[in-house]
């Protein structure tokens, strides 16, 4: 489900018979989620930075508290230091990534709501003669 087909519309109607005050309520409803989403992405932007922080720390300090070890050793040593955090990273990632699918969902279902209004307007004006 999309988040335009969870916001409640009238009566059970569907968007394409929704009439223009109604689809104005649903723009401004799809307006509010937009706003939402841009702090989730705000939030999760700082989440991935911490993150990946996080996994670069661990990395070095096993990498660098193996000094005088093999190359190898060290090099393996730290990315199983950091494995979680990476995995937290790699987590952190895709919810970033989902946000930003998520906005752009919206963002379709703000067109399509302008579409049905702009259809809405065009209809009236040719057949009530609105807007001549």
């Amino acid at each position: 489900m999309t988040r335009l087909q969870a916001v409640p519309l009238e009566g059970g109607k569907a968007l394409e018979d929704l009439g223009t005050r109604e689809i104005a309520r649903v723009m401004v409803k799809v307006q509010g989620m937009r706003r939402e989403k841009v702090e989730d992405l705000k939030s999760l932007t700082i989440s991935m930075a911490k993150a990946k922080k996080e996994a670069t720390t661990a990395h070095a300090r096993a990498f660098l508290g193996l000094e005088g070890r093999p190359q190898e050793e060290r090099t393996q040593t730290a990315k199983l230091a950091a494995a979680d955090a990476v995995f937290a990273m790699d987590v952190a990632k895709g919810d970033l990534k989902a946000c930003e699918v998520s906005m752009d969902i919206l963002k379709d279902d703000w067109d399509t709501c302008r579409s049905i209004g702009a259809n809405e307007r065009a209809q009236a004006s040719a057949v009530e003669g609105y807007g001549s």
